[in-house]
């Protein structure tokens, strides 16, 4: 029998991670394990997330991840040259991939991040990075939203009567758990900011069958 996860926000916590996948939940290969993007920037361990996951897939495990929107800006600087990506956090991922500067960047790389989806949906549950704009007519068609988003309403005649989890805007472990009974729940618990604001720097699971919730404080940092 397959569990199924949601994980949120990583960037690049890598020991944190590790801890919450193999020493909370035991994750193997049996299990769905969805990820609601930012995997890099901020945190230590960029290159090594997206080598862990990366593995696993290869492994077998059954490995989701959606799009974030450091993800998006890493791509919008070097394919359109939009510098917004070196104002959050860029730093640390490009020392993670034994580089000095962008430019030392391989392509290789940079693809990585061009094959990621922006959502999924599952029986009851759309996943995505920021949300869904469901006060238009094609919500799947807003991609913006999905990367950006900080709306928290949801109108479930849009979604297929289906609740949206996201991450991208951080939230107390108190908010997140109150989230849990609405139609958006909130899965990104600043994980990266540990011990700069109250309630946050922990990296977050939801168990999508049981509606149990694994917060794993930052080992990282």
């Amino acid at each position: 029998m397959y569990r199924r996860f949601v994980i949120g926000d990583i960037h690049g916590c890598i020991r944190t991670l590790e801890e919450l996948l193999f020493g909370q939940l035991k994750a193997d290969e049996k299990d769905l394990l969805f990820f609601v993007g930012d995997y890099i920037d901020r945190g230590p361990g960029s290159l090594q997330v997206i080598s862990l996951l990366t593995g696993l897939k290869h492994k077998g495990f059954n490995i989701f991840p959606v799009r974030g929107n450091h993800e998006q800006m890493l791509l919008d600087y070097f394919y359109k040259g939009d510098e917004n990506w070196l104002s959050n956090g860029y730093k640390p991922t490009i020392r993670s991939f034994g580089c000095n500067s962008p430019v030392d960047f391989e392509p290789a790389n940079i693809r990585i991040f061009d094959q990621l989806k922006h959502y999924y949906i599952t029986d009851g549950f759309i996943i995505t990075h920021a949300g869904l704009n469901t006060k238009c007519d094609k919500p799947f068609d807003d991609l913006h939203s999905m990367l950006w988003s900080r709306g928290n309403e949801v109108d479930k005649s849009k979604t297929g009567g289906r609740k949206v989890i996201s991450g991208h805007t951080p939230h107390s472990l108190n908010e997140i758990i109150s989230s849990l009974n609405k139609d958006k729940i909130q899965i990104d618990c600043g994980c990266v900011y540990k011990g700069r604001y109250q309630g946050v720097g922990y990296l977050c699971a939801l168990d999508l069958d049981t509606m149990e919730f694994y917060p794993q404080e930052n080992i990282d940092l």
